[in-house]
C-alpha cells in the first residue's frame, strides 16, 4: 500500500519548473482578466467546484477545491480553464496545485473533451504535460464532471479518475 505523500508520486518529476510557474502565472492573469470579458459578452461561465479524485486501484484518494472558467465559442465549442489545490486524505501535508485547459464539444446540457493538465506539488515537484479528458452535464448553475488524467507515454495504465461539482455565482 502507498503511504498518503505518495499519491500520484508516478507522475512528478523535478522538471520544467520555470515553465510550469510561467503556466500557472498565464492562467492567473487570464483569469482575472475574463472578468471585464464577462460584462460585454455573456458566453462565460465561472464556478466553484469541488471534488475527489483517485488512482484507478482506489488505494488512495485527494479532494480538491478550485474554479473553472467556460469560454463558449459558438454554439458547439467550449474552452474550459482549470484550477484546483487538491490534499491528500485530507493531510496538508502535501498540496496539490492543479491546473488544466481543455476544449469541450457540447451536446445540449452534455459536454465532452480533451486537454492538457500540469500538476504541481508545493514540495517543488512538477509533472510533465498529462492528457486530460472529461465528459459532464451543465445546466444554468450547475456542473457535473467526470474526468481522466493520464501521462501519455502510459496510455492504458497508471490513470488517475475523478469527479467534479460546480456552482455558477452570477457577476454584473
Amino acid at each position: 500500500m502507498r503511504s498518503t505523500n505518495q499519491f500520484t508520486s508516478f507522475y512528478f518529476n523535478r522538471k520544467m519548473k520555470k515553465i510550469g510557474i510561467l503556466l500557472i502565472t498565464f492562467c492567473l492573469i487570464f483569469a482575472a482578466s475574463s472578468w471585464n470579458i464577462k460584462a460585454k459578452d455573456n458566453r462565460m461561465d465561472l464556478f466553484v467546484n469541488g471534488g475527489i479524485m483517485t488512482e484507478f486501484e482506489f488505494v488512495n484518494f485527494a479532494c480538491m477545491i478550485g474554479f473553472n472558467l467556460d469560454i463558449h465559442v459558438g454554439d458547439l465549442l467550449m474552452l474550459s480553464s482549470e484550477g484546483y489545490v487538491g490534499v491528500n486524505k485530507f493531510d496538508f501535508g502535501n498540496i496539490l496545485i492543479l491546473p488544466s485547459v481543455l476544449l469541450n464539444l457540447k451536446f445540449g446540457s452534455f459536454f465532452t473533451g480533451a486537454g492538457i493538465a500540469k500538476w504541481f506539488d508545493v514540495s517543488g515537484d512538477i509533472t510533465d504535460f498529462l492528457l486530460k479528458i472529461n465528459a459532464g452535464f451543465k445546466k444554468k448553475h450547475i456542473k457535473l464532471t467526470a474526468f481522466i488524467v493520464k501521462r501519455f507515454d502510459t496510455l492504458f495504465s497508471e490513470m488517475i479518475i475523478g469527479i467534479t461539482f460546480g456552482y455558477s455565482f452570477k457577476v454584473k
